[in-house]
């Protein structure tokens, strides 16, 4: 696929942020990557569920100490919470209710059925959510550079009250405008 400079967008061609010419030019370097166009292009994480046996402890700690807020709650028989998380959605599912009996077995410490998630954060200084989150009793590991979807990054692994790893990580400057 050969492209033209009179092919592009008035946008392109003229200066602007960043984050504009990267949504024109998005499709036509995964086409230059791979050769091959692609209908479906993942944005983000809409949402992941995590179910639990300990329902009012997991609804704590992504309320009160990851700031999260409840959207949605069904019956109680259903099971089913919604937390908003940014742009996404954590949804808790009691695995005594009627959506958590549908899963099969309870979580454990050895049969949690996800490695890890990584939640982007309001930019934060690493002390303060430090202390932050051992003002809460959570065990805090060290700080890392790690590889995540805006690149390097330096982000710190805690667990949530199912056994659950939570990877946070300060969300990164947008490119100047």
């Amino acid at each position: 696929m050969q492209l033209a400079d009179a092919a592009l967008p008035e946008a392109v061609r003229t200066t602007k942020p960043l984050s504009v010419l990267y949504s024109y030019l998005r499709p036509y370097a995964l086409y230059h990557l791979t050769g091959e166009a692609h209908m479906i292009e993942v944005a983000g994480i809409d949402h992941l569920v995590l179910r639990t046996t300990k329902l009012n402890q997991m609804l704590d700690f992504y309320t009160r100490v990851l700031g999260c807020r409840i959207e949605r709650q069904s019956s109680a028989e259903t099971g089913l919470t919604q937390l908003r998380a940014g742009f996404s959605l954590i949804d808790i599912v009691d695995v005594n209710g009627r959506l958590g009996r549908l899963g099969g077995a309870a979580p454990t410490a050895q049969g949690n059925n996800l490695d890890h998630f990584c939640l982007q954060i309001k930019s934060i200084p690493e002390d303060e959510l430090v202390k932050h989150l051992e003002g809460f009793g959570i065990e805090v590991g060290e700080f890392a550079e790690r590889y995540g979807a805006q690149g390097l990054g330096r982000s710190i692994y805690i667990k949530d009250p199912e056994g659950n790893t939570v990877e946070l990580r300060n969300r990164m400057a947008s490119p100047a405008a």
